[in-house]
């Protein structure tokens, strides 16, 4: 790692060993990108290097830090000229962004990135100078069947963004990208196969058979990634690299986890039936018939035999309640995604 600063990954795992594919710490972090304010002179610098790909007005260069690639680029828009540097500070680290980099280790990771940007570069601001624009909150889960799991996710509808986005590959579903795509995004993928999906286009052979042995050992590894954009951060108070500590970013983490639907317990008729006995006391004899019928019709597929009222009743407490996780004809165990073990619970105790 061609920096000063001391940064480095405190567990001992090599990069084909499964037994810790996430921090202990809970909170880890892949994609990074910092803005700041600059010179046009840096502007200028990187206009030199090629036309950015962001429009006219805009430098930019892809270059290597440490152990990975990242995005500089510069800009004359606006009162000020902005630099804004983009990287995965996990790949940074080890080559690769197998394993999440732990977030008490950002401070470092951003001021070794700047002050080596700063001896290449002119006019690159220091870590004191620079706010976050963008953050990804990763955590790597080990479930019987990614395809399975993100399948059941999807089944639940989105109550605090429109955005939901599916790759399929061979009737599987290989990624699942859900949120406000502006603001916020929880984004869920087999690790595996998007490792030899990297391999596949690599020019380097030796770098491409180092990321098949990392496939094989990422199958059936689910990637969940919470991108938080700079209005949540703001909104949370997470502007400067000092103000992302682990907790303020695992309570960040945990709001985008539910947001994304991803703590809902899922699973067939057994569960949805327990779900209804639990919930049926909060509920009058005609609110519980509006969510039946709503369920039977969303899981069928036929016309709501009710009214609009009556419709418009089920789907709400269909929702409020999780329940469109749930089939009413099919035998799926229950599955749900523990955020704080870092776990996928499966039969009953994702009923727990």
């Amino acid at each position: 790692m061609s920096t000063d600063t001391a940064v480095y990954r405190a567990s001992s795992a090599s990069p084909t060993d499964r037994r810790q594919l996430s921090p202990a710490s809970g909170v880890a972090l892949d994609t990074v990108t910092v803005v700041g304010a600059t010179t046009t002179k840096l502007v200028r610098e990187l206009e030199n290097h090629g036309r950015s790909r962001l429009g006219h007005e805009w430098g930019s260069e892809y270059v290597l830090i440490g152990d990975g690639r990242a995005h500089l680029s510069a800009t004359t828009r606006g009162e000020t000229p902005t630099v804004r540097l983009e990287w995965s500070v996990a790949e940074m680290l080890d080559g690769h962004n197998i394993y999440p980099m732990e977030a008490a280790l950002l401070p470092d990771a951003v001021d070794a990135a700047l002050t080596d940007l700063g001896r290449r570069f002119p006019d690159v601001p220091v870590i004191d100078d620079v706010e976050l624009y963008r953050i990804d909150i990763s955590k790597n889960y080990v479930v019987e069947s990614t395809s399975t799991t993100m399948a059941n996710i999807a089944r639940v509808p989105l109550v605090f963004a429109k955005y939901d986005s599916r790759h399929y590959r061979d009737g599987c579903l290989q990624s699942m990208s859900r949120g406000s795509k502006t603001q916020w995004i929880a984004r869920t993928y087999n690790k595996g196969v998007q490792m030899r999906e990297k391999a596949a286009i690599t020019q380097d052979k030796t770098q491409a058979a180092v990321l098949l042995a990392l496939a094989d050992v990422m199958d059936e590894v689910l990637r969940v990634e919470l991108q938080a954009r700079r209005g949540v951060l703001l909104r949370r108070r997470i502007q400067r690299i000092m103000d992302a500590t682990p907790q303020a970013l695992d309570a960040l983490a945990r709001e985008l986890f539910t947001n994304g639907r991803l703590d809902v317990t899922t699973g067939g008729k057994l569960v949805l039936a327990q779900r209804l006995l639990e919930i049926g006391p909060e509920l009058t004899d005609a609110q519980m018939r509006a969510v039946q019928l709503y369920l039977f019709h969303r899981t069928t597929g036929t016309p709501f035999p009710g009214c609009r009222h009556s419709y418009e009743d089920g789907r709400r407490f269909a929702n409020k309640y999780n329940l469109l996780a749930l089939s009413m004809i099919e035998d799926i165990e229950p599955h749900r995604l523990v955020w704080d073990d870092g776990v996928e619970l499966v039969g009953s105790a994702a009923l727990a």
